[in-house]
C-alpha cells in the first residue's frame, strides 16, 4: 500500500426522534468522528470513531485530541495504533482496510487467505434490538413480518419488570422459530418477576445479568458483554469460570478489527460462542463491523453464533456533518433490517 499522505476528519451527529438506551442510560443524540485517509494516488478510506458515553473509556474530545497528535499525514508503519483510544483505533483500522480494498470487498482483504473467501456466506442474520417498552411490541411484529427471527430485549429497568415480562411474552408469541435474547446491562430488578418470564420465553441467553454467582439462577445461559471491553484478555477465562457460554464483542470498545478477530478466534477455540454487536455507530462504523462479521464467519475457528447485533438501530440513518449540509449519511446498500448481504463492491461499499 502506498504511504498515506493526508488525514482529515469531520464530526457527525444524529438527533433521535426517540431515545435509545438501556436500564442505566438514555441517549437522545449520537456523535462520532469520521476519519478519512488519502494516499498519494488519490484513493480514500473512511472509518468512524464513535465512543459511547457511559460505556467507552474515552470521549469525542479525547478522539479529537489523539487525532491532533497524528498530524496531517503519516505512514501506516510509523504509528502505534495501540496507543490510540479504542474507538479511534477502530476508525483508523477501518479506514486503512477501506483504503487497501480499492479493487475488492473489504472482507476479502480482511481475510487475507483467498482459500477462506469461498466460505463467506451469502448473507448473515441480524438480531433486532428492542430497547424500549412503549413501541417495542409493534416494532417486533413489523420486523417479524419482514423476516426477522432474532430479537434482543433490553431488561432491568427499575419498576418495569412486569412490563418487560409482558414484552418477552409478546415476542415469544410471534412464533416457535423466534430466538429471544435479553440484555440486563448488569442490573436486574424484581428477579422474582423477570426470572420466570425469561424461562417461559425460552431466552437463548441473558447478557450481563449482574453480580450473580453463576448462570443457573434462572436456568438461562449467560453472556458477557460490557465487561469484555474492561479486560478483554481475561474475558475468556472469566466466561469459562462463570459457566457463561457466550461472548458479545463490540469492536468500537475493543479497539479494532484485528483485536476483535483475535479474541473471537481464541474464544471459539475454547468452546465459547461469539456474537458481534454495534455500539450505536453510524453508517460507516456499521459497514466496517458488517465486513468484520462476514470475514469472521468464513472459517470454523472464527465462526460466529447465530444472528449478529448489527441491525440498523433507530437513528442510524440520521447522521449529518456538523456545520455542513443536512444530507444524512447513507447506510451501505448491503445492510438490511434483519440481514447483511455479502457485497461485491470494493472497499466498505460506502456512498
Amino acid at each position: 500500500m502506498q504511504p498515506v499522505l493526508s488525514v482529515s476528519h469531520v464530526v457527525v451527529s444524529a438527533r433521535l426522534d426517540r431515545p435509545v438506551g438501556n436500564a442505566h442510560a438514555q441517549w437522545r443524540s449520537r456523535r462520532s468522528v469520521l476519519v478519512t485517509l488519502e494516499d498519494e494516488g488519490g484513493r480514500k478510506g473512511r472509518g468512524e470513531a464513535a465512543p459511547l458515553p457511559g460505556l467507552s473509556r474515552e470521549t469525542i474530545d479525547d478522539v479529537l485530541a489523539a487525532l491532533a497528535t497524528l498530524g496531517s499525514s503519516f505512514e501506516p508503519t510509523e504509528i502505534d495504533v495501540r496507543a490510540l483510544p479504542p474507538s479511534l483505533r477502530f476508525a483508523i483500522e477501518s479506514a486503512l482496510l477501506d483504503l487497501r480494498s480499492a479493487d475488492r470487498p473489504a472482507f476479502v482483504a480482511l481475510l487475507g487467505d483467498e482459500a477462506y473467501v469461498a466460505r463467506v456466506p451469502e448473507q448473515l442474520e441480524l438480531q433486532v434490538l428492542l430497547d424500549d417498552l412503549e413501541s417495542a411490541e409493534a416494532r417486533a411484529r413489523d420486523a417479524h413480518g419482514r423476516g426477522a427471527r432474532t430479537f434482543k430485549v433490553k431488561i432491568g429497568r427499575e419498576g418495569r419488570a412486569s412490563d418487560e415480562a409482558s414484552l418477552l411474552e409478546a415476542v415469544r408469541a410471534l412464533g416457535r422459530d423466534v430466538v429471544i435474547r435479553a440484555d440486563a446491562n448488569g442490573t436486574l430488578a424484581a428477579v422474582d418477576v423477570i426470572a420466570p418470564a425469561l424461562a417461559r420465553a425460552r431466552v437463548e441467553y441473558v447478557e450481563d445479568p449482574g453480580p450473580i454467582d453463576g448462570p443457573h439462577w434462572v436456568g438461562v445461559p449467560m453472556a458477557l458483554d460490557a465487561s469484555v471491553a474492561a479486560d478483554p484478555h481475561d474475558a475468556i477465562a472469566r466466561a469459562r469460570s462463570l459457566g457463561a457460554p457466550f461472548l458479545v464483542l463490540k469492536p468500537t470498545l475493543l479497539g479494532g478489527l484485528e483485536d476483535t478477530l483475535a479474541i473471537a478466534a481464541r474464544a471459539r477455540a475454547r468452546g465459547l460462542k461469539v456474537v458481534l454487536s454495534h455500539t450505536l455507530e453510524g453508517p460507516v462504523g456499521l459497514a466496517a463491523i458488517a465486513h468484520l462479521a462476514l470475514a469472521a464467519s468464513a472459517s470454523s475457528h472464527r465462526a460466529l453464533w447465530g444472528a449478529q447485533g448489527l441491525a440498523p438501530w433507530t437513528g442510524c440513518e440520521r447522521f449529518v456533518v456538523e456545520g455542513g449540509d443536512e444530507e444524512p449519511l447513507a447506510l451501505p446498500y448491503y445492510l438490511g433490517a434483519c440481514r447483511v448481504l455479502r457485497p461485491s463492491s470494493a472497499g466498505l461499499g460506502l456512498v
